[in-house]
């Protein structure tokens, strides 16, 4: 299976910076606690004989927040709103693990509403080496909704370009947020991918069969028809 490299940039990343865990060992808690239906975990079904199954049964939901790495703070950050919609920041040990840039930096780009404006930076302080023709996609940590800030994505092709960086992942503060950001918070979410060139086509009736023949094999399972019949399991060791 391809392989991914976490370099640490120097001694003290290498000594105090948690290296990037599989995303599966930081699965959100209002996953772990929600029921698979409506009421338990049993099979339940309503009066047409549908089940009623929640976002815990979604498999593609699953494997989007088990997807490759997840970097946490290795340090506790303080934030706090100062006047004239500044934020002031501090973290209490190790590497620099955060920055901003100037607003000019941002261009046309949105803030996500409920957002502080300004742009803040996460630091890589892993370089990231994957197989020939394997890059990496940055995002925010999928379905963490709770998190106090808000991670914005980047491809790096991390089989040619193999170095960390600070004020490297940009990201912005919900607003009216003062106060800790623990050391272990999910900060972005890292997913190795292949590289290749796609072309696309649009179909109809050549490909009706397929579309029907999926569509009797999940009808054919009172539930759990996708992850019985075409899941694939995904591994991040």
């Amino acid at each position: 299976m391809p392989k991914i490299s976490f370099i640490a940039a120097d001694e003290e990343t290498y000594g105090r910076v948690s290296k990037p865990d599989p995303a599966v060992k930081h699965v959100p808690d209002w996953y772990k606690k929600a029921n698979k239906f409506r009421y338990s975990n049993t099979p339940e079904f309503n009066d047409d004989g549908y089940p009623q199954a929640t976002v815990k049964s979604c498999i593609p939901v699953l494997d989007s927040i088990t997807a490759g790495y997840i970097q946490t703070t290795w340090t506790d950050i303080y934030i706090e709103e100062a006047s004239f919609g500044n934020i002031n920041y501090r973290w209490a040990s190790g590497p620099q693990i955060m920055g901003s840039r100037d607003d000019w930096h941002k261009q046309n780009l949105t803030t996500p509403p409920g957002h502080i404006p300004q742009m803040f930076t996460w630091s890589r302080p892993w370089a990231i080496h994957t197989p020939k023709n394997y890059s990496c996609m940055f995002v925010h940590p999928m379905y963490h909704n709770d998190l106090p800030f808000t991670s914005f994505p980047g491809i790096i092709d991390t089989d040619n370009y193999v170095s960390p960086g600070q004020s490297s992942v940009p990201f912005f503060i919900k607003e009216g947020f003062t106060g800790l950001i623990p050391a272990g918070t999910p900060m972005y979410q890292i997913i190795p991918f292949k590289v290749e060139q796609w072309t696309s086509e649009k179909v109809f009736k050549d490909s009706l069969d397929l579309v029907t023949k999926t569509k009797y094999m999940i009808e054919s399972k009172f539930y759990d028809g996708y992850k019985k019949l075409f899941w694939n399991k995904k591994q991040y060791h």
